[in-house]
């Protein structure tokens, strides 16, 4: 099913849900162990696009690999 910005959503469930946390886990996480700031910020970066993949729920390497967790359109 096509979301409002044209992309499938190939991302359902409980890898939705994972992305979610583990997204938000690797944005927060490092300043707050005392991690170097350029480490933190090269694992924020990637935490947030984790992040949004699990809110917008679609997945470009999915794409690419005609993989999807989301199941039948609603």
């Amino acid at each position: 099913m096509a979301g409002k910005a044209g992309l499938v959503q190939n991302v359902g469930g409980f890898d939705r849900v994972l992305r979610i946390v583990l997204g938000a886990l690797l944005v927060v996480a490092p300043p707050l162990l005392g991690w170097s700031p350029w480490v933190s910020a090269i694992v924020g970066a990637l935490g947030g696009i984790v992040f949004f993949q699990g809110v917008v729920r679609h997945c470009p390497l999915y794409s690419r690999l005609g993989v999807s967790t989301a199941g039948e359109s609603r």
